[in-house]
């Protein structure tokens, strides 16, 4: 969930080893489609997915040689997740990027991206791609339905005054479908 290029970085190249080797253990795998996973993939097929809103943020952060973004992602596990090869496989994953602003002040945004339509068939070994459509959400919607705490993070949320209203699988939230990157709230 978390590109290897993104994460492989640090004050010395020990350190950016060990961040980079940090992205490879199995806990912090989790069951994706190829094309949801691979940037590349999804490029071709046209689909915003969660590179092109890393990229996107990462833009529109503090423009100079130390701009860095931190990268929260992670599955959304429900108890009714189906189950394949005896491993579970969620419907929804997040990601929450923080960033600095030109002005210096902390931002932070979180999506919600479904891999549901892929997922549908899981017996067939071979999957048709289906219409994906991320969703901006507010930081403390996100600690809801993940059951983590952010911390303050919620207090540089974009959205956390204001947000169009949608139907999301489970409950209603505040959610900005995310068509482009200039959909995006910053």
């Amino acid at each position: 969930m978390t590109r290897r290029a993104d994460a492989a970085w640090g004050n010395t190249e020990e350190e950016a080893q060990l961040a980079n080797d940090d992205t490879f253990h199995w806990t912090n795998c989790s069951p994706q489609h190829e094309v949801f996973n691979q940037s590349s993939k999804a490029n071709a097929k046209g689909l915003l997915l969660w590179g092109t809103l890393e990229n996107h943020v990462a833009e529109q952060a503090k423009d100079d040689a130390k701009k860095k973004v931190s990268v929260f992602n992670g599955p959304i596990f429900r108890k009714n997740d189906r189950i394949h090869r005896g491993v579970k496989v969620p419907r929804e994953f997040y990601k929450l990027i923080v960033y600095v602003k030109d002005d210096g002040a902390a931002g932070a945004v979180a999506f919600i991206l479904s891999q549901e339509s892929l997922i549908k068939n899981l017996p067939a070994e071979d999957f048709e791609v289906g219409p994906y459509e991320p969703f901006q959400v507010k930081i403390s919607d996100l600690q809801a339905r993940t059951g983590l705490d952010f911390g303050a993070l919620a207090g540089f949320d974009p959205l956390a005054a204001t947000a169009k209203e949608a139907f999301m699988e489970g409950a209603t939230a505040d959610v900005l479908p995310v068509k482009s990157v200039n959909d995006i709230v910053l």
